[in-house]
């Protein structure tokens, strides 16, 4: 980040519990980090929607973080988890299918 740049919102936030989430109306600067984090608290927040478990059982803040692209966004980066959620949740709807 610039020295020069000065950012008005801040793109964590406060939780109750001493936390801190990711403010989803902050898009600008967010590091890798930052946006794993964003995708990671969505499929938390998603988990019984479509595949979303498979990211929070799976995938690591790390793992989903290495995955991202340099000058991905944090909406670029959650479209290309709902694919991958899409497959998981694709997967377990033909296992469940088969009985």
């Amino acid at each position: 980040m610039s020295l020069l740049h000065t950012q008005t919102e801040s793109p964590m936030t406060p939780t109750e519990a001493g936390e801190t989430k990711l403010n989803p109306n902050n898009t600008t600067n967010m590091n890798k980090e930052e946006i794993a984090k964003y995708v990671y608290n969505y499929a938390e927040e998603h988990y019984n929607d479509g595949g979303w478990d498979t990211i929070v059982e799976c995938w690591t803040i790390q793992a989903i973080m290495d995955s991202l692209e340099d000058d991905e966004t944090k909406e670029e980066a959650l479209e290309s988890f709902r694919s991958v959620a899409g497959v998981h949740a694709e997967r377990e709807a033909d296992a469940v299918n088969c009985w």
